[in-house]
């Protein structure tokens, strides 16, 4: 089975997230992950082991943290393949993410790629499929929106890829 691991950003920047993926899609036929509004936590994985295993290391990993309010500004890219609404990290959120990745790390088929983990860039990612070939077009429409959310990072939530999408195998709350 393949899973992926995530913190669902809720609320207001989740709602414009869904609506300027769907708006640029229009345009310039671009297109974003099948998932929620989300800053990932661990990327797409694939394991025939228990997710059980997963599981209990989140809920002990999260039993007594709380949620840790952040904010995304502006739109940031990755060279010209994919633009994302910009997470800034604070260090709460930092140390939250390391403290994860080392709680997980100890599943054992749960491993860490160059672009995740600790040297994870935290960010929303509006489009990611086709960019490339409107990118500096695409770049200056998306830029006159404005993009300022108080956003928390209140739970860890884990999708599962079925019937050729992403559904929420189960979310896991923080206290808020």
């Amino acid at each position: 089975m393949r899973y992926v691991v995530v913190t669902v950003a809720d609320g207001e920047a989740g709602v414009f997230n869904k609506k300027l993926s769907a708006e640029a899609f229009e345009k310039f036929k671009v297109k974003s992950s099948k998932l929620p509004a989300h800053i990932t936590l661990k990327a797409p994985f694939e394991t025939e082991e228990p997710i059980e295993v997963l599981e209990e290391a989140i809920e002990k990993y999260i039993k007594d943290k709380k949620a840790i309010p952040y904010e995304i500004k502006g739109f940031e890219h990755f060279d010209n393949r994919v633009i994302y609404m910009n997470a800034i990290e604070n260090k709460e959120m930092r140390d939250f993410h390391k403290g994860f990745v080392k709680a997980i790390k100890e599943v054992n088929y749960i491993s860490f790629g160059s672009h995740e983990g600790e040297n994870a860039i935290f960010h929303v990612t509006v489009s990611s499929k086709k960019v490339s070939f409107v990118f500096d077009e695409m770049w200056q429409w998306i830029n006159q929106f404005n993009c300022n959310y108080n956003v928390l990072l209140n739970n860890i939530s884990i999708y599962k890829w079925q019937d050729n999408t992403w559904k929420l195998h189960k979310r896991f709350e923080l206290k808020e």
